[in-house]
């Protein structure tokens, strides 16, 4: 796999996590809500992501993310979008291949 960021032909290694924590709940006391991101990148274009590439369009809106998440949370203590950070999952990790198989519908291999 290739890093999918444009003119980079470097291997991918990983695929970016956007967690959201809950308002008013320190990190440590939940674990936050979670999605693997549809995109697979170089560990440099890892480093220059952050949550907000994320979480706003170019013009400053709110990304179709921002609602995702917040339906996912209906209910429940309302997602702190401030605190938002990305983790890397491993393109050759189980979590990776279970998200793959899910979003193609092809059995892990």
């Amino acid at each position: 796999m290739i890093c999918m960021r444009k003119r980079c032909a470097v291997e991918a290694k990983w695929a970016p996590k956007l967690c959201v924590p809950a308002k008013n709940i320190p990190i440590e006391a939940h674990q936050p809500i979670a999605a693997i991101l549809g995109c697979v990148v170089c560990d440099r274009h890892f480093d220059d992501m952050s949550a907000s590439d994320w979480l706003e369009t170019d013009d400053g809106r709110p990304s179709p993310l921002v609602a995702i998440f917040k339906q996912l949370v209906a209910g429940r203590a309302p997602p702190d979008f401030e605190r938002a950070f990305l983790t890397r999952v491993s393109v050759n990790s189980s979590e990776y291949l279970r998200y793959v198989a899910a979003v193609t519908g092809v059995p892990e291999q």
